[in-house]
């Protein structure tokens, strides 16, 4: 899964500079600033919808627990290479079709789309924010340049390193991931033996005390708790479920209160602001757009 990510991510190395340049560009010649972070981050569309694809064909392969992929475990240069080993995985190991994988790309190609939008609508607010102060304040255009240059940095679109947008797609593709899991399971072989699923965090410093709160939650697959807890549950989440079978001693409910005291704090065990809803609604062409 991890090699998949950063595949999607690995085409987005420029994209902070391109998206920098062509906002200056357009400030020096009084262009449509909007215009100029739409058309720089376009390019990043298809492969965060290749990507998608293929973390949510994974996760089918994770539910079904079928051979191990092999296919997989060779070092990929290209950049759109895995998405071809992906390919002919899928077609070998885990029973779907061409038509099929084209029809799943489909279905995020919308996703992916609003996934760009969305990050540009941020990207263009903060920038506007940025022009606007420095009109109010009399900045000629080196000064206004200058603050919209602090106002990239402070987005996450450094010279160095778009964060921003590499948060985007790594969030996209593990929503991607677990979507195609719950897919998965939904087949008649997997429901009958299927009781539900246990929530379950990495367990280091770095879990979100919400998502702390849940560790260990244990409910029914049909439970309603789960349209709005199923990981991922923020930007950059780790957190996943653990199948629970019917004839499991495990197979029992541990439900979690809203709230809930973690390390002497009392905090609400749930998702992040944005993250309650179930990721295979992505799939099941319910558009959801994170902000």
């Amino acid at each position: 899964m991890t090699r998949i990510t950063n595949a999607g991510i690995r085409p987005l190395g420029t994209v902070g500079i391109r998206v920098r340049a062509a906002v200056i560009r357009a400030i020096r010649q009084g262009g449509d600033v909007g215009k100029a972070i739409r058309d720089a981050i376009k390019p990043i569309q298809v492969p965060l919808q290749q990507s998608m694809t293929a973390s949510f064909i994974l996760g089918q392969y994770r539910a079904k627990s079928l051979v191990q992929p092999v296919a997989l475990a060779r070092k990929v240069t290209d950049p759109l290479g895995i998405w071809r080993n992906i390919v002919d995985f899928a077609v070998d190991r885990v029973g779907i079709t061409n038509a099929e994988i084209d029809t799943i790309g489909k279905r995020f190609a919308a996703q992916s789309v609003a996934a760009m939008d969305s990050m540009g609508g941020l990207l263009e607010d903060k920038i506007r924010k940025a022009i606007a102060e420095s009109v109010r304040t009399g900045e000629h255009v080196d000064g206004t340049i200058a603050a919209v240059r602090k106002a990239f940095d402070d987005a996450g679109m450094t010279n160095a390193k778009p964060f921003l947008i590499e948060t985007q797609a790594r969030t996209q593709t593990q929503l991607a991931y677990s979507a195609g899991r719950l897919k998965a399971n939904e087949d008649h072989a997997i429901q009958d033996i299927l009781w539900g699923y246990e929530y379950v965090t990495v367990g280091d410093d770095r879990v979100r005390p919400g998502h702390a709160a849940l560790d260990g939650l244990k409910l029914p697959k049909d439970d309603p708790r789960w349209q709005e807890i199923m990981p991922p549950n923020g930007w950059n989440c780790r957190c996943s479920v653990i199948e629970v079978f019917k004839d499991e001693s495990i197979a029992t409910s541990n439900d979690i209160p809203e709230f809930v005291e973690v390390d002497g704090e009392v905090v609400r065990a749930g998702a992040d602001e944005g993250f309650d809803f179930n990721p295979l609604d992505i799939f099941n062409a319910q558009q959801v757009v994170l902000r």
